[in-house]
Order: structure tokens, then C-alpha cells, then sequence
């Protein structure tokens, strides 16, 4: 399974006593500001292209 955890800014996901559940999967955390311009990047090429 594909997981994004988005606006993770302080990087505080990975210290939560339930991030272990989340082994075995595909997890993505984004805590900068570019995960808006390679979403819609992204998006537009999907729609454009």
C-alpha cells in the first residue's frame, strides 16, 4: 500500500508509537514546501499529456 503523510513540516510522524504500524508499506512524508509543485506537476501532466 501507497501511503503520504503530507505537511509533516517538524518531522514529528516518525516518532509516533503508531508509525510502526505502518511497516511493510510504501510510506512517503513530505515536510517541505515542494510537495504542492511535484503534485500538480504531476497532475497537469496527467491531464495535459
Amino acid at each position: 500500500m501507497n501511503i503520504t503523510i503530507l505537511d509533516d513540516y517538524h518531522d514529528t510522524v516518525r516518532a509516533l508509537a503508531c508509525f510502526s504500524k505502518l511497516a511493510g508499506h510504501n510510506v512517503r512524508i513530505w515536510n517541505s514546501l515542494t510537495w504542492p509543485l511535484v503534485y500538480y506537476r504531476r497532475k497537469s501532466a496527467f491531464i495535459c499529456g
